[in-house]
């Protein structure tokens, strides 16, 4: 091989690297390597998961039970990584198995270490780098589970009786934790229902001690359970049916009336509640002229509730404008007419009859409504053409007469 070549071959591969050299740190500058960490503003916590743990050993009551991540690269990369890209794991493998309290090192990795690799993004530390557990032998507990409902379920409405699905779980756990769970609690709240029964799903269980608090650290077996409330109406049930007095504003007519509710519960003494009939409340639709809804008292005697309607019933009025005809002679206009040129309407009124609501109709004016003939483009010469009408908003054309008007253009006679 000759020098010639290898210099020349030298040369060449120098230049490359060089080229490299120089990219990177232009890539460098454009893209600088940021630190930042997990979590960040919107981000929660790197959850830590015990690992490893013997056959017969529980860990629990540890003193992190998530971890913060430091990571290094481009920013964007960076800001792309959620705590739900990491996983945080201590392994227990070697504790011993007289273990009380144990130390063990926390490992933080990328859940997809191709993602990692492939964004530049690398893992530069974790807080904490120990965590700390306490240790116990493995006990498990069967016991009952206990519902936690609202007592009323719904305005008027009572809770008489629950029942879940499995009826008891089991309780694994260290033996310190699973010996201070007294109830296993299925929590059921902010459920409104009127059914005699209704079926909740997937209710997640939670282990209580006797004061109520939740034990950390105790597995439960299963985890849910479907919960059935069995409901009962309260009170004594009255219909509403509101008596209306006056008269919708002249041209409107009462086309509908809805109360809700329309059944009440009443509670108070049956000797009381008993002798009512059903409730009349007054209503007075003078004067309306649109729709409406309001809140009407009911008039109870004293001691007497309504269960489902403590403020009184809903009640929405619709109303609706008299439909009428009324007949308006209009002014035929024109436009589009080119510079230069005259033009005769014969006739030059068009009586127009229209349909719409009463009070619409007898405030109109002949201006609100326009007949227009348009010319533009339109040659000397005469031609019966249609009017277009106009008429305000809520008002049907139902004729014109005549349909068509005739007109006459011709020029205009020159200015001496």
């Amino acid at each position: 091989m000759s020098q010639a070549w290898w210099d020349s071959f030298s040369s060449v591969v120098l230049a490359l690297l060089l080229a490299f050299v120089i990219w990177l740190a232009a890539s460098r500058d454009e893209r600088p390597l940021v630190d930042a960490g997990l979590p960040g503003p919107s981000d929660t916590a790197v959850p830590i998961t015990f690992v490893g743990v013997p056959p017969g050993l529980a860990v629990f009551a540890p003193d992190k039970r998530s971890a913060t991540v430091r990571l290094r690269g481009v920013g964007a990369a960076v800001a792309a990584m959620g705590a739900a890209d990491f996983v945080a794991e201590a392994d227990f493998s070697r504790m011993p198995a007289a273990a009380t309290r144990y130390r063990a090192a926390l490992k933080v990795r990328c859940r997809d270490q191709w993602r990692c690799i492939r964004s530049g993004v690398r893992i530069i530390d974790a807080d904490p780098a120990i965590v700390t557990v306490r240790v116990d032998r493995v006990v498990s507990a069967t016991l009952a589970v206990e519902v936690d409902a609202d007592d009323d379920p719904a305005p008027g409405y009572a809770l008489i009786d629950t029942s879940a699905d499995p009826v008891r779980v089991s309780a694994v756990g260290a033996a310190e934790q699973v010996t201070r769970v007294l109830q296993v609690v299925a929590q059921v709240s902010g459920v409104s229902t009127t059914r005699s029964r209704r079926l909740i799903e997937d209710v997640k269980l939670e282990a209580r001690d006797a004061f109520g608090r939740a034990v950390p650290d105790v597995v439960l077996d299963p985890p849910e359970v479907d919960v059935l409330l069995h409901v009962v109406r309260r009170g004594v049930p009255r219909y509403v049916t509101p008596e209306y007095v006056g008269n919708v504003a002249e041209g409107y007519l009462l086309v509908d009336f809805t109360v809700e509710p329309q059944l009440v519960q009443l509670e108070g003494p049956r000797e009381v509640i008993d002798p009512l009939p059903n409730l009349s409340p007054l209503v007075d639709i003078s004067g309306l002229s649109q729709d409406t809804v309001e809140v009407v008292p009911l008039d109870l005697p004293a001691g007497v509730t309504a269960l489902n309607a403590p403020d009184g019933v809903t009640v929405t009025i619709k109303v609706s404008p008299l439909l009428d005809a009324k007949s308006i002679d209009v002014p035929v206009t024109v436009r589009g007419v080119a510079p230069g040129l005259a033009t005769r309407l014969q006739p030059e009124t068009v009586r127009v009859l229209l349909n719409g609501p009463r009070p619409v109709l007898e405030a109109l004016d002949p201006d609100d409504v326009t007949a227009v003939v348009d010319l533009t483009g339109a040659a000397t010469g005469a031609q019966t053409l249609a009017p277009t009408v106009q008429p305000p908003e809520g008002v049907r054309v139902r004729s014109v007469q005549p349909a068509k008007v005739e007109v006459v253009i011709s020029r205009r006679a020159a200015t001496p």
